[in-house]
């Protein structure tokens, strides 16, 4: 798992503590997975700075859990660290940018698991799929946007202006759909209770590992 001295981005600790941008105006929020078997903020950062970018494109970021490929990378499945700031215009949709925010979550889903499920492992969908839902509908809720602003990387292509970004992100097995759907039930039903989740798995991580660098 990541060393606390190579940690470079901080953990959010609850939904209350997400930060929005204040100086853009958001229109759309962008679902991304990382196309790859680990990874975390601080890995993103150097693939990013590799590709010339400033350094990482997402303002957020869900973690996958341990994964044997690379063990001493990452944090437990569904943490959500904060990336680039959030008033920085964001590397992620070329042609939308400046218009958007965004999150990635680490994995790939254009594969399914043994049980046929979305992800590259048993139980991909699980935490990750709760932490990033809970992340999209708190960004709804917070900058005022309609679930039907919750995209796909793969559908900016139906935004006016917006080049085709010719990708599956955020994989071929994730029904956009069915996403925007599961995101207005936690808005409108299950909110607190997603909220709850959250902080008690960010909670449990505190305990074992106070030393790590938490929003609050």
């Amino acid at each position: 798992m990541r060393s606390v001295s190579s940690q470079k981005f901080s953990i959010l600790a609850s939904m209350d503590d997400l930060p929005v941008p204040t100086s853009r105006v958001i229109k759309r929020i962008y679902v991304h997975h990382s196309w790859s078997r680990f990874g975390d903020a601080e890995e993103i950062h150097k693939w990013h700075l590799d590709r010339g970018f400033s350094g990482i494109g997402y303002p957020t970021v869900v973690n996958i859990g341990d994964m044997p490929i690379r063990s001493d990378v990452g944090f437990p499945a569904g943490i959500i660290q904060l990336g680039r700031n959030v008033n920085k215009t964001p590397a992620t949709v070329r042609g939308d940018n400046s218009r958007s925010t965004a999150i990635c979550t680490i994995g790939n889903f254009d594969t399914t698991d043994e049980n046929g499920n979305p992800g590259e492992s048993p139980d991909s969908a699980g935490a990750r799929e709760k932490a990033t839902v809970l992340l999209a509908a708190t960004y709804c809720r917070k900058l005022d946007l309609p679930v039907r602003q919750v995209l796909g990387h793969w559908e900016a292509k139906y935004v006016p202006g917006v080049p085709d970004p010719h990708k599956s992100c955020p994989g071929d097995n994730i029904n956009c759909d069915l996403m925007r759907a599961f995101i207005w039930q936690v808005m409108h039903g299950y909110y607190q209770e997603f909220c709850s989740w959250y902080h008690d798995l960010v909670e449990s991580f505190r305990e074992q590992y106070p030393d790590y660098k938490f929003t609050s």
